[in-house]
């Protein structure tokens, strides 16, 4: 008996990821008008140890067009440093790509134009946390539709 009480605090810490990953599984919630595959779960390890979360999960809306949505949790997120307002370009060597840096919903976004493959939006949830959603079908207002749609769930 004495061994099995032993065991069952050992057993919840290690089973204490699995349930911060499904917690965050629900960050990428279903989207009104948008049919959204299941979501893959991808934890990040090192040597170290945990490095944070990979969530991923595809939409796509009644006429086919699909949004690829990812949320990175964990220390190697980072953040986004530049300010509301700015915009830039990869003039001269570039593909005509352009930024822009906005404020969605009171959260820091990139927003990218990639002529030849589409849209990327990204978005600082949290701290640690990193919503991005790309898709060569929707337009950056779609895109930022998109992610106030799962922010709104993320919030509730």
């Amino acid at each position: 008996m004495k061994k099995r009480i032993a065991l069952l605090p050992l057993l919840s810490l290690a089973l204490l990821p699995l349930f911060a990953a499904c917690a965050w599984a629900l960050a990428l919630p279903d989207i009104p008008g948008y049919t959204g595959e299941e979501a893959r779960v991808t934890p990040l390890t090192a040597p170290s140890g945990s490095q944070g979360t990979w969530i991923a999960r595809t939409y796509r809306d009644a006429a086919g067009r699909t949004v690829h949505g990812t949320l990175l949790s964990g220390s190697g997120t980072g953040t986004l440093r530049a300010e509301p307002g700015a915009k830039g370009d990869d003039f001269p060597i570039g593909f005509g790509s352009t930024y822009e840096v906005l404020e969605l919903d009171g959260r820091r976004a990139v927003l990218e134009d990639v002529p030849t493959l589409g849209r990327a939006l990204a978005v600082a949830v949290e701290k640690n946390v990193t919503l991005t959603l790309e898709s060569s079908s929707l337009s950056g207002e779609e895109l930022q539709a998109v992610a106030r749609a799962i922010l709104a769930a993320i919030d509730h």
